[in-house]
C-alpha cells in the first residue's frame, strides 16, 4: 500500500517539479520585459484565462509591440494526489508525511507568488509594491533550496533524482 502511495505522490511531484521550473522561467522573462517599461518605453500587459483555467501572460513592449512581444503560459501546481492520500501516508510513515508536508507548504508559497504575479499583470497601473517585489526576489533566492527539497523528497519516494530534458522530467539514478 505504501509503495503505491509513494508512486502516486512521486508522479505528482514530477509534475510540480516541472511546473516550478517553468514558473522560474516565466518569472525571469516577465521581470526582464517589465524592466524595459522602466525606461519610458510603453509596456502593455495582461493575462488571459481560457475556459479550462489555464493562464496566459501577454506583454507587448512598445506601442504596437515593436520592441518585443511575450506570450507565455503560467504553469499550475497540482495538489490533488497530496490532498487525497496524505492521511493514508501519515498513518503508514510519519517521516515521509513530514517530508511531503514540508514540500507542499513551500509549494503553496510559490503558488501564492504565482497568483500575485498574475494579479499584478492584470492591473492597469505599473506600481510595484515593495513587499511584492521582495517576495518575488526571495523566491528567486530560494530556487536552489526548492529544487533540493524537491529532489530529496523524490529520492525518499522513488529512490531516484529528477532532471528536465526537452521539457520532460526524467528520473535518474542517485
Amino acid at each position: 500500500m505504501l509503495a503505491t502511495l509513494k508512486m502516486l505522490v512521486s508522479e505528482e511531484l514530477k509534475d510540480n517539479y516541472h511546473a516550478l521550473d517553468v514558473l522560474y522561467s516565466v518569472l525571469t522573462k516577465v521581470d526582464k520585459a517589465l524592466k524595459v517599461g522602466e525606461k519610458k518605453i510603453p509596456v502593455e500587459k495582461n493575462v488571459k484565462t481560457d475556459r479550462y483555467g489555464n493562464d496566459m501572460a501577454n506583454i507587448f513592449i512598445g506601442e504596437n509591440g515593436e520592441y518585443g512581444v511575450l506570450h507565455m503560459p503560467f504553469p499550475k501546481f497540482s495538489t490533488k494526489r497530496y490532498e487525497s492520500y496524505i492521511k493514508d501516508i501519515a498513518s503508514l510513515d510519519l517521516q515521509l508525511y513530514e517530508a511531503i508536508t514540508e514540500f507542499y507548504k513551500e509549494l503553496r508559497y510559490c503558488e501564492k507568488i504565482r497568483c500575485e504575479v498574475i494579479e499584478y499583470l492584470e492591473r492597469d497601473n505599473n506600481h510595484i509594491y515593495w513587499a511584492f517585489d521582495h517576495r518575488v526576489n526571495l523566491m528567486f533566492e530560494r530556487k536552489s533550496e526548492y529544487e533540493s527539497l524537491c529532489q530529496n523528497l523524490h529520492a525518499l519516494l522513488a529512490g531516484k533524482h529528477m532532471k528536465i530534458e526537452r521539457s520532460e522530467v526524467v528520473e535518474i539514478e542517485i
